[in-house]
């Protein structure tokens, strides 16, 4: 009620009804919120709090959901928080409306009694088809082996170095015939079919955003590090999954992935994926570029801290270190 109809209304109670009345009605008409107030009262929604668990991507994911859905809440946090502390988790999980989380948290929280009714399932998102040399490398207490650019490596660069190849014997392996040799080529189907197939056993099908991310080139940093256009759209499948309201709004999300480490597509691979090649190396949290001879020399002296053999390639098939050895017996004999 505006000020002005307020003294309308008291002016009016004055000439028909007693003094005693009138100022009773006064001090009501005081008290009364203001109509905007009242307004929000009675329509304004409830928060709908949401559980994230997820990896790399939680920040952008976060933000997509709180975006599409403005009447969510989202407490967020990386995976490898929930594994410490299982004890929290599964009270957010308990506490939360709806839970999005991994495939292998989500077997955690239905074992331990939550609802799965409120679960959404969210895969990883991995995919080697621009990166298929990529390996992760693993010290004798199982930890992970690390340099300037994380905990990835390159295959052909760990096994020229295990070979007792020099560095610029192991830059000449980066060629069209090795690729092939280690099945290089054929990562892009395998990788699309399992990373197709992984959200399609969540429920979000992707296929007709994989052909529109793949058409504008190269869509990952690294084998699990998408750009965020591609990670946005993910986070509209997972807000589809939440019983709220959603609006349909544009997302410019910051890339913050891209701060990370970032590995070329070589330009061989990349011709035959359709996207643009290089052999220049982005190290993590940093604006510089590597050559692949800077690269392999920053490598090797990462390698030489170890005894010979020391380190393995974890999920690595044997037959991929058999067509190697056979590569560089062709090139430098034995």
């Amino acid at each position: 009620m505006s000020g002005e109809a307020r003294r309308i209304l008291v002016r009016t109670a004055k000439a028909a009804l007693p003094d005693s009345v009138v100022g009773l009605l006064k001090r009501r008409i005081q008290k009364q919120p203001p109509a905007a107030a009242l307004h929000l009262r009675r329509t304004g929604t409830e928060c709908h709090s949401v559980l994230l668990v997820s990896n790399c991507a939680t920040p952008i994911y976060a933000k997509v959901l709180e975006r599409v859905c403005p009447s969510v809440k989202v407490t967020a946090y990386d995976d490898r928080k929930a594994q410490r502390d299982r004890a929290e988790f599964l009270n957010d999980c308990a506490r939360n409306d709806t839970v999005v989380l991994m495939p292998l948290r989500r077997d955690v929280a239905v074992q331990e009694g939550v609802d799965e009714s409120k679960i959404v399932v969210l895969p990883p998102f991995y995919f080697s088809g621009y990166h298929p040399d990529t390996i992760y490398l693993a010290k004798p207490d199982n930890t992970s082996v690390t340099t300037r650019f994380g905990a990835y490596h390159s295959s052909i660069c760990y096994l020229g170095h295990q070979a007792g190849l020099g560095i610029a014997d192991t830059v000449s392996l980066f060629t069209e015939e090795v690729y092939r040799e280690m099945e290089f080529f054929t990562a892009w189907q395998t990788g699309r079919d399992n990373l197709l197939g992984a959200f399609a056993e969540a429920g979000m099908p992707i296929a007709p955003l994989f052909r529109r991310w793949a058409r504008q080139g190269c869509f990952m940093h690294t084998v699990n590090h998408p750009h965020a256009h591609a990670l946005v759209d993910v986070g509209r499948l997972a807000a589809a999954r939440i019983p709220v309201e959603r609006r349909d709004v544009d997302l410019p999300v910051p890339d913050f992935l891209a701060n990370g480490p970032s590995y070329p597509c070589y330009p061989e691979i990349a011709e035959a994926v359709g996207a643009r090649g290089s052999y220049f190396f982005k190290p993590a949290q940093a604006d510089d570029l590597m050559t692949l001879t800077e690269f392999v020399a920053m490598c090797y002296d990462t390698y030489s801290g170890f005894p010979h053999g020391a380190l393995r390639i974890r999920g690595w098939p044997p037959r991929k270190t058999r067509a190697f050895e056979a590569c560089i017996a062709g090139r430098f004999g034995g």
